[in-house]
């Protein structure tokens, strides 16, 4: 069997992962997803985890009451809220328009 060297760092991770094909250890994954944060940080840009919260639609919106639903979780009671508030606006401006 082959020795993993390298193994917990970003080279190993595209030496011995990406490039070989061997499953991807947890070791290695963090080591690449500590590297890609620095990296984003210090080109002024959020990391992937922070970029997504910040972009994340909040409850009491359509947006809100759709990722409830893409993420299979029960919707709130806001977002069951916002959601029938924009498709009365749909409607409402559907039947104007006709």
């Amino acid at each position: 069997m082959r020795t993993l060297q390298g193994h917990g760092t970003r080279a190993g991770y595209y030496r011995l992962h990406i490039n070989q094909g061997i499953p991807v250890c947890g070791p290695c994954r963090e080591a690449n997803r500590v590297y890609n944060v620095k990296r984003r940080r210090a080109a002024g840009m959020l990391p992937a985890d922070e970029f997504n919260a910040a972009r994340r639609a909040p409850c009491g919106t359509a947006g809100g009451y759709k990722r409830h639903l893409k993420a299979s979780e029960p919707t709130c009671i806001e977002c069951r809220a916002g959601n029938a508030r924009r498709h009365r606006e749909y409607m409402r401006t559907r039947r104007a328009a006709a």
